[in-house]
């Protein structure tokens, strides 16, 4: 019986070591193959080249004679080096150079500017009645180049002129003013004679104070007839203000400027409607021009070429050249890049076969002579000392 107990008792723990043992197997093939999905979708990196270790000496070597066969393989190349150490700096828009003798200086890259370039504005709003020049025509200093409706002033202007000549008469009417001066002498004449006639008991009192009343308000009358006068004095002179600010306003309405020029551009037509401060025409003067160009600081002073007179060419067609005579009259207060300070000369135009010859926008060269005095007083150079800086 004890036998068969143990019998039973080993074949449980078997089948109990049976089934430890698949259950094991199924877990190992169920990693697997997860493990076979993994490795398709995965690249493995290829492991990196060992570098042999060289001693010092091998090292050495081995930078010798790389450095060998590059200065051998490469060509040889030529280095430019700086003068004096220093790196040359030369303007995109003006190079300066100085002629053997030190006695000018050259600007090769210059540009030409308007002197006075001016965008005018109507002054009144109102409906622009006539445009009495074109683009590109002239016109005089003080000359009407635009004219903007006034009508309606003008007419306040003739009722602000009666208004002051009607207070103007009233001021130099003196016939109420003889009239009370009439008036209170024989008001006064009256006052004495019944004063004498009281004295005399040919008047009574009552006579005498009404005489008397009657002589306070003449003197009254005249006073108020001479403050009346001077009233009128008074509103002439604000009708005459009024009738001032009227004709100022009517000059208001016409566009002019105060120099002789041309018409650039014109904003606005004939017939439109503008309004006050709104631009109407471009205009600038052509007779005088500015020429600017950069000069370097390594090798002049400002002071150096300040109020210097210079000459400016244009290159015209086919080969041909025209020169005109200048000032410096500006100096730059700030630099240009690194080691440039702007020079400003003012040129005088002129006119080749009605037409001008040097344009705004066009490039020149100019030469600046340093050991020639002003030609002419086109102005002063504006300079700042630096003492003067705060």
């Amino acid at each position: 019986m004890s036998n068969l107990m143990n019998i039973r008792r080993n074949l449980f723990c078997l089948s109990i070591v049976a089934a430890c043992v698949c259950w094991t197997q199924t877990e190992s093939l169920a990693q697997a193959s997860w493990s076979l999905k993994d490795s398709n979708s995965f690249t493995p990196k290829a492991p990196k080249p060992l570098r042999p270790q060289l001693s010092a000496s091998a090292n050495d070597s081995a930078s010798s004679n790389d450095q060998t066969a590059s200065v051998a393989s490469s060509p040889t190349k030529s280095t430019r080096l700086p003068v004096n150490g220093r790196r040359s700096f030369q303007s995109a828009s003006s190079t300066s150079n100085s002629d053997s003798s030190g006695k000018s200086v050259d600007l090769d890259t210059c540009i030409v500017s308007f002197i006075e370039d001016v965008e005018l504005p109507a002054q009144e709003s109102g409906v622009l009645r006539s445009m009495l020049v074109k683009e590109g025509e002239s016109f005089k200093s003080n000359q009407s180049i635009a004219q903007i409706d006034d009508q309606l002033f003008r007419q306040m202007l003739r009722q602000a002129q009666m208004q002051r000549d009607m207070a103007m008469k009233r001021a130099t009417d003196m016939t109420s003013i003889r009239a009370g001066r009439y008036k209170a002498k024989l008001a006064s004449s009256e006052a004495e004679k019944a004063r004498k006639l009281l004295a005399k008991g040919s008047k009574s009192e009552s006579e005498y104070k009404r005489a008397r009343y009657s002589q306070q308000v003449a003197q009254e009358e005249l006073i108020a007839a001479e403050n009346e006068r001077e009233m009128a004095g008074h509103e002439a002179q604000l009708e005459e203000a009024k009738v001032e600010e009227v004709k100022v306003r009517i000059r208001r309405h016409a566009i002019r400027t105060n120099f002789d020029g041309y018409v650039i551009k014109k904003f606005r037509d004939a017939g439109e409607w503008v309004q006050a401060g709104e631009k109407v025409l471009r205009v600038a003067r052509m007779d005088r021009l500015y020429v600017q160009g950069n000069i370097s600081s390594k090798d002049f002073n400002p002071f150096e070429v300040a109020d210097k007179p210079v000459t400016v060419t244009l290159q015209l067609a086919r080969g041909k050249q025209a020169t005109f005579k200048g000032t410096i009259v500006s100096i730059g207060l700030e630099k240009q890049g690194s080691d440039l300070f702007m020079v400003k000369a003012e040129v005088d135009n002129r006119p080749e076969a009605g037409f001008w010859t040097l344009l705004p926008g066009s490039q020149v060269k100019m030469r600046i002579h340093l050991d020639r005095q002003p030609t002419s007083s086109l102005g002063t150079a504006n300079i700042s000392p630096a003492s003067t800086r705060k």
